[in-house]
């Protein structure tokens, strides 16, 4: 992003990683691109949370879906649900997008009918400002 900062955040926020190894000349057509197709810049776009969830910021996202995961010895399905209930709505768009999934197919995972990988829970966490972490576990 440092050789690109004009263009870098939304270019960023779909084409990931990759962006560092196109041209400039690549950068300024892809973004006269996604103007005309009328993609929204991601600092145009409401911040996630908007939509009027109770949980406002990174922490006590972190901190909510930390304690989702202690309650419930790491189920899958818990953390599937804990997510949707952050990103319903509006963010759910967002969300979709940064996970490179189409919204009903995000949905559909996080609701359970469908199988959730680890790439939609990743991006999700992602998304909502946060991440995952492995740590030793106390015996």
């Amino acid at each position: 992003m440092p050789s690109h900062p004009r263009h870098a955040a939304r270019l960023h926020s779909l084409i990931g990683e990759g962006l560092h190894d196109l041209p400039p000349e690549t950068i300024h057509k892809l973004e006269r691109m996604l103007q005309c197709y009328g993609v929204p810049h991601p600092r145009d776009e409401p911040a996630w949370g908007s939509g009027g969830s109770l949980l406002r910021t990174p922490h006590e996202v972190a901190r909510h879906l930390d304690g989702c995961l202690v309650e419930s010895g790491g189920d899958a399905a818990i953390l599937a649900e804990a997510l949707l209930s952050l990103v319903e709505g509006s963010d759910l768009r967002r969300v979709a997008r940064v996970c490179g999934l189409p919204c009903e197919v995000l949905h559909r995972q996080l609701a359970g009918r469908r199988t959730l990988t680890f790439a939609t829970v990743a991006g999700s966490l992602r998304a909502l400002g946060v991440g995952l972490r492995v740590r030793v576990a106390a015996r």
